[in-house]
C-alpha cells in the first residue's frame, strides 16, 4: 500500500526564517500598494486576516474567505478592487524575496528519493499564503511543481485549517483518501509539525541539526533511514483519543467541501462505472448516514445506559432514494449541517462520556467512541471514491 509522507516547506526544504522573511514579504506588499492603501493599514488588517486563519476552526469555510472576509472590509476596500493588483504583486515583485532564502543541502536529493520509491508526497506547508506564493517557494528550493507531481501542495484556496490543528492533517488525508496509519510526518517545527501528527498516532521526524529528544530527527539521509521502517510506528490506539475522532470528522467534512467544489458541473450524476457511485450519490449516502446513523446513535448514547444499536445497509439507499436525482448544493449543505451538529455535540462532552457502553447488533459490546472512530473510518472510504470521481487535484 502506498505510504504517504507529509512534508514542510519552510526551514525543512528550504532554508527560510520566517522571523526575516515575513517583515520583508509585509514591505513589499505594503510599498506595492501604496498608492491604494496607507501600507499601515494594509499591514494591520493583514495581520487581522492571518490571526483569523489561524483562530477560526470552522471546517465550512476555505482559509481565503476568512482572510478575505476580514482583510478587504479592514481596510474599507470591495474584494475586486485589489484582486488583479495582489495577483500582480505574487507574480512580478514576490519573486524578489527568494534571495532572503536558500537552497538546503540534500533537499533535492530527498525528493527525487521519495518518488523513485513510490511514496506519495504532500507539500504540507501552513497554509496562510495563495497556492502562487508557495508554489514561488518551491521552485526557490529547486524542487518545482512541474518538476515533481506532488499530490497535495497545501494553500488557503482549498484548504479549511492551519497548524497546529490537527485537523489540517486530517483534512489532507481525507482529500487522499488515506486513513492515518499510511502516513507520516517529516517538519522541522515541533509544535507546528510534530506534536500534532504525533498527537494522531503518526509516525514523526524532526528536520533539524540539534533535534530533540522525544523524537527520531537528524538530517535528510537519517531521514531516509528513517522511512524505511517508520510506518512500524504508527500508535493505532491515538485514532481512538477523543481529539483524533474530533479532528478527523471536521477534516473530512473540510476535504468533502473541497472535493464537491472541484466537481466539475457536468459530472455530478456521472458514474465512474456502471457498478460505482456518482458523486452527487457519495455526498447523498454521507448525508442521509450522518441524519439518520451517526446523530441518533449519539443521541442514544447520552439518552440510555447501554443502547443497543442497530446495523443498516445503507447503500441500498442510493437506489431506493433515487440519489441521482438530487440537488447537488443542497445536499452538500445538509451534509455539511449535520456534520457541523455532531462535531459541536462531541466537542462538550467530559471524557468518560466517551467511554460509555452500548451493544451494537453485529460488532457486539462497544463504545461511543469506538462507533465514531468507525464513523470517522466510514468517511474516508468514501471520500477516496469521491477524489478518483472528481480528479482531485486536477
Amino acid at each position: 500500500m502506498t505510504h504517504t509522507v507529509l512534508i514542510d516547506l519552510d526551514d525543512t526544504l528550504l532554508q527560510n526564517s520566517m522571523e526575516r522573511f515575513l517583515p520583508a514579504y509585509f514591505q513589499r506588499l505594503g510599498a506595492y500598494l501604496s498608492d491604494v492603501v496607507d501600507p499601515d493599514r494594509m499591514l494591520s488588517a493583514l495581520m487581522s486576516g492571518t490571526r483569523a486563519m489561524l483562530a477560526d476552526t470552522d471546517a465550512t469555510t476555505r482559509l481565503e474567505r476568512k482572510f478575505a472576509d476580514i482583510f478587504y472590509p479592514d481596510l474599507e476596500l470591495d474584494e475586486s478592487e485589489l484582486q488583479e493588483s495582489i495577483h500582480h504583486f505574487y507574480t512580478e515583485i514576490f519573486p524578489e524575496l527568494e534571495p532572503l532564502t536558500s537552497v538546503k543541502d540534500g533537499a533535492r536529493e530527498f525528493i527525487e528519493h521519495l518518488f523513485a520509491n513510490d511514496y506519495e508526497v504532500v507539500i504540507a506547508t501552513n497554509p496562510l499564503f495563495p497556492g502562487i506564493a508557495i508554489e514561488a517557494r518551491l521552485q526557490w528550493a529547486r524542487i518545482p511543481v512541474d518538476e515533481f507531481e506532488y499530490s497535495i501542495v497545501t494553500s488557503y484556496e482549498d484548504f479549511h485549517f492551519t497548524k497546529p490543528d490537527p485537523a489540517y492533517l486530517t483534512e489532507i488525508l481525507g482529500l487522499l483518501g488515506r486513513p492515518l496509519a499510511d502516513a507520516v510526518m517529516i517538519g522541522n517545527d515541533v509544535a507546528a509539525d510534530l506534536y500534532p501528527a504525533h498527537q494522531l498516532g503518526l509516525p514523526v521526524f524532526h528536520l533539524h541539526d540539534q533535534p530533540v529528544e522525544n523524537y527520531p530527527g537528524g538530517d535528510f539521509e537519517a531521514a531516509q533511514e528513517w522511512l524505511k521502517h517508520a510506518r512500524g510506528n504508527f500508535r493505532p490506539e491515538a485514532q481512538r483519543e477523543p481529539e483524533s475522532i474530533l479532528a478527523r470528522l471536521k477534516g473530512h467534512l473540510a476535504a468533502l467541501l473541497t472535493l464537491s467544489n472541484h466537481c466539475p458541473p457536468d459530472t455530478w450524476q456521472a458514474r465512474p462505472k456502471p457498478d460505482e457511485w456518482s458523486p452527487i450519490e457519495i455526498v447523498a449516502h454521507f448525508a442521509d448516514v450522518e441524519k439518520e446513523v451517526n446523530l441518533p446513535r449519539l443521541k442514544r448514547f447520552q439518552m440510555k445506559d447501554e443502547p443497543h444499536l442497530t446495523a443498516f445497509d445503507t447503500d441500498v439507499w442510493a437506489d431506493e432514494r433515487s440519489y441521482l436525482t438530487y440537488d447537488p448544493e443542497a445536499t452538500i449543505s445538509n451534509f455539511a449541517l449535520s456534520r457541523s451538529r455532531l462535531i459541536d455535540e462531541l466537542k462538550v462532552l467530559k471524557p468518560g462520556d466517551w467511554e460509555r457502553a452500548g451493544v451494537h447488533s453485529l460488532l457486539g459490546p462497544t463504545t461511543l467512541a469506538e462507533v465514531m472512530h468507525f464513523a470517522a473510518g466510514h468517511d474516508l472510504l468514501h471520500l477516496a471514491q469521491m477524489r478518483q470521481a472528481t480528479g482531485f487535484p486536477p
